[in-house]
């Protein structure tokens, strides 16, 4: 997935244009069994974005591949637990279940089902990592 965005972004798109990369790249995990937790065998759907930069948003460069596509995303409030590492599924979990201990009975208030992952460092880093784990509220 994050070769796509950066073919993207390094200008394999409808305006051959190149687009700075942003941070965070966000991973979203969307749990396509039931309504549990998402564990490290649940059946889900994932998709990887990024932001696109404000000089850029304006005239949004056309993906050329049908399997990229931009998005906009509804205003929204959420929960947040940042942690460092190179972080794996099971960092995200941990995590994730560790911000739902955090937000005691204010859990209930947000989506659990679904999870975000949000890395905010380049792959080639190596110290000081930065990672959160996104809950979104529900409406």
């Amino acid at each position: 997935m994050f070769g796509r965005l950066l073919n993207y972004i390094s200008g394999a798109n409808k305006e051959q244009q190149k687009i700075e990369m942003t941070a965070p790249v966000l991973m979203i995990y969307q749990n396509m069994n039931d309504n549990d937790l998402i564990n490290e065998n649940s059946y889900v759907s994932i998709s990887k974005r990024f932001y696109i930069p404000k000089i850029n948003q304006e005239n949004t460069p056309v993906p050329i591949s049908t399997e990229e596509s931009i998005i906009t995303e509804p205003e929204m409030t959420v929960a947040t637990y940042r942690f460092g590492g190179k972080a794996s599924l099971q960092d995200y979990i941990y995590y994730r279940d560790l911000l739902i201990s955090k937000l005691g009975e204010q859990a209930k208030d947000y989506d659990l089902v679904n999870m975000i992952a949000a890395s905010y460092s380049s792959p080639s880093t190596l110290f000081n990592r930065r990672n959160e784990i996104i809950l979104k509220k529900l409406l």
